[in-house]
């Protein structure tokens, strides 16, 4: 821009986006995310990038304090963590992506006999509150009967 006795330089910069055109050099999982004159390379969920590196390792979720349940043991798996219960029933938890993201439990059992059967952590809530309602149904009505047949007895031995 020309001003009276000088000039001002507004130099325009143009980004270029080297995850487009190639030429990032992230590792294998993770991806490249463009940045202002740069790129960034994200390792994916359950990886973590070494130091000073584009590479991603796998992040041992057991060795770092189990995220499962006292009573199962955590198993450290290529980009996430299974939970296993062992008794007469086995019971497997499995995580798709390490935490703290929100997932879905998956809960499969193998009984005795090899049947199998499964279902999501919001099912198995749901069996054990009908369950719970069951039991108090239960209950209130045996307390019920209970009430009626002492007072049926209270009136028959005041006659």
């Amino acid at each position: 821009t020309n001003t009276m006795g000088s000039y001002l330089c507004h130099p325009t910069a143009t980004d270029i986006d080297e995850c487009a055109m190639g030429q990032a050099s992230c590792g294998q999982r993770s991806s490249c995310a463009n940045t202002a004159g740069s790129y960034e390379c994200r390792c994916d969920a359950g990886y973590r990038a070494a130091p000073n590196s584009t590479f991603c390792f796998n992040v041992d979720e057991c060795g770092e304090g189990s995220p499962c349940r006292p009573w199962e043991v955590c198993t450290d798996t290529d980009g996430a963590f299974t939970c296993t219960f062992a008794a007469t029933t086995t019971l497997t938890t499995t995580t798709t992506a390490a935490p703290p993201a929100p997932t879905t439990v998956l809960i499969e059992a193998t009984t005795s006999d090899d049947s199998r059967f499964s279902f999501d952590s919001l099912s198995g809530i749901r069996i054990v509150m009908i369950i719970i309602v069951c039991l108090i149904v239960v209950l209130g009505v045996g307390m019920i009967v209970r009430r009626r047949s002492r007072q049926k007895r209270r009136q028959s031995a005041d006659l």
